[in-house]
């Protein structure tokens, strides 16, 4: 997949947790650095707490850990 191709934003916080749940799982580094800084998702306190909470929910040894 293309790094430079745009993601736009979901318009939930879940949405956007798991667009970045998808781009971290197809290595998409760039496009997620893009997404989480550019677009500025990354600066909503509610994606991380619930990112959070997410990751709780997940065995340890499991790839959504990750």
């Amino acid at each position: 997949m293309d790094d430079d191709l745009a993601v736009p934003p979901g318009r939930t916080v879940l949405d956007r947790v798991h667009q970045s749940m998808l781009l971290f799982a197809a290595g998409r580094s760039n496009a997620l650095k893009r997404y989480l800084v550019d677009e500025g998702i990354g600066k909503d306190e509610r994606f991380w707490s619930l990112a959070q909470v997410l990751s709780a929910l997940y065995p340890s040894h499991t790839d959504e850990k990750r």
